[in-house]
């Protein structure tokens, strides 16, 4: 686009200014495509995304602890578009509980689009143990089984029996 200004004063005397212009009216693209939401995850994880915009200026992908963190840790940044790729390997090591993930892009008209992703970091396995009947004991008849199957992320349990050592 381009602006005209024409100014005429009592005399009949002008002048003209013009100004060229980008009228950018469109939202930027952000977009995070994996961890999905609410997802668990462990070890390295690729974080997946889109961060584009026909006036694309940069995107920041930043991380905070919990559901609504007080505070945010800025993994990467960069000025390159990103479409449907990966924006960041992120190495949960050491890490458990909530976190999340927020995409920021932004344009030259200074203009943000803002994605936020809830994760739950499950680094810990699970615990599995019988505690009766004991190991190598001898057993007949109904025979009573305890034990324990717990996580602070628990989802289920599979108890099984066979010959041998291994069962199938």
């Amino acid at each position: 686009y381009t602006l005209r200004l024409t100014v005429t004063d009592q005399a009949g005397l002008s002048s003209e200014s013009r100004l060229k212009l980008i009228l950018d009216n469109q939202q930027a693209g952000a977009e995070l495509m994996a961890p999905s939401q609410d997802q668990y995850v462990k070890d390295q994880i690729a974080i997946i995304g889109t961060a584009n915009d026909q006036n694309f200026k940069s995107y920041r992908l930043e991380l905070g602890v919990g559901h609504n963190p007080a505070s945010w840790k800025v993994l990467t940044q960069s000025s390159t578009i990103r479409q449907a790729e990966g924006l960041y390997n992120w190495d949960t090591t050491g890490l458990e509980g909530q976190y999340s993930l927020k995409l920021i892009v932004e344009d030259f008209t200074n203009d943000q689009v803002v994605v936020q992703r809830q994760i739950t970091v499950d680094n810990t396995p699970p615990q599995a143990q019988i505690t009766v009947p004991e190991a190598e004991a001898i057993v007949s008849g109904n025979l009573q089984i305890v034990g324990t199957a717990s996580d602070d992320y628990f989802d289920s349990y599979l108890l099984q029996q066979a010959e041998g050592a291994n069962p199938a």
